[in-house]
């Protein structure tokens, strides 16, 4: 009797092995969340509409604690909007699923977007980036759509990109022509001057990818405000220095933190994406140029980039 017992008591254990290990990975990619990543959202799909422009910038992979993750950065906009106030949704439609997840980072300030499509209004906010916990991905293709949803209504538009899997790598797939190359930074031809003031200057983002180098974050000359002020990228290699434009954003949390310094900082913000194409083969500093009327500054980061 005893012996039976002993044999109850161990299968009992192993089945709960066995069904642990089977729901350990739901436990732990589902049921346990991380701040970060984005949360699935219960919302009707309305019938789809032809008013929204959007564009994925960029992906990556990234570690959120114990989860694997992507993140995804872009822009998408209501073309015509008024309104300054928006939720948007990311919606993945795979053969046998859809998943929709709410966007919590949706109003980051795109002002390049705003001057691209001359956009009216003083509304910069076309920005967007979430990170998908790849456990939810359960298909390898995903055909890629938005959801904006104001105080107009709730529109939808299916994207011609798709988040695509191929041996095991996540990958983001667009078509040719695609506005992201309207977006890059410009080589230019200006001349440049010796600093006539000492600049304070931060990077936010120094993304090196394989056909860009995205570089964001703010610059202002010392003693004056920056309305008015205009970006450049510098990337200095030996004597030779290439110009490159960049796009001004909005960064009134720059203007906060120097309070005491009662100047308008709002204009510091800078972005720029640099082809590398532009750029010869070489090693490279990458600097910053700030001018403002007959004022100018220069700083050079702690960042390089090698061209092959």
């Amino acid at each position: 009797m005893k012996d039976g017992r002993k044999r109850i008591v161990y299968v009992a254990a192993v089945i709960a092995f066995i069904a642990y290990l089977f729901s350990a990975d739901h436990i732990f990619n589902v049921l346990l969340k991380t701040k970060q990543e984005a949360k699935p959202a219960a919302i009707s799909l309305p019938p789809e509409t032809n008013n929204i422009r959007y564009f994925i910038d960029d992906m990556s992979p990234v570690k959120l604690k114990w989860k694997e993750a992507l993140t995804i950065r872009g822009w998408v906009f209501k073309e015509n909007v008024k309104e300054n106030s928006r939720d948007v949704y990311f919606v993945l439609i795979g053969d046998n699923d859809t998943l929709v997840f709410d966007i919590e980072k949706d109003k980051i300030d795109r002002r390049d977007v705003t001057a691209h499509f001359r956009i009216g209004g003083d509304n910069h906010d076309h920005g967007f980036e979430l990170a998908l916990v790849a456990y939810r991905l359960k298909e390898d293709s995903y055909q890629i759509g938005f959801v904006i949803e104001d105080n107009s209504g709730r529109y939808y538009r299916i994207s011609n990109q798709s988040l695509v899997k191929t041996d095991g790598t996540w990958s983001v797939k667009g078509t040719t022509g695609s506005s992201l190359e309207t977006l890059r930074s410009e080589l230019k031809t200006i001349p440049l001057k010796e600093a006539s003031r000492t600049a304070t200057h931060y990077i936010d983002i120094f993304e090196d990818a394989t056909e860009t180098v995205t570089i964001a974050g703010w610059g202002f000359l010392n003693g004056l405000d920056t309305d008015g002020i205009e970006h450049y990228i510098l990337f200095k290699n030996g004597d030779e220095i290439e110009i490159f434009s960049a796009t001004n954003q909005t960064r009134k949390d720059v203007t906060a933190h120097f309070e005491e310094s009662e100047l308008n900082l709002d204009e510091s913000g800078y972005l720029a994406r640099v082809p590398k194409d532009r750029l010869q083969k070489g090693r490279y500093q990458v600097g910053l140029y700030m001018v403002k009327g007959k004022e100018q500054g220069v700083a050079f980061f702690a960042n390089y980039v090698t061209i092959q």
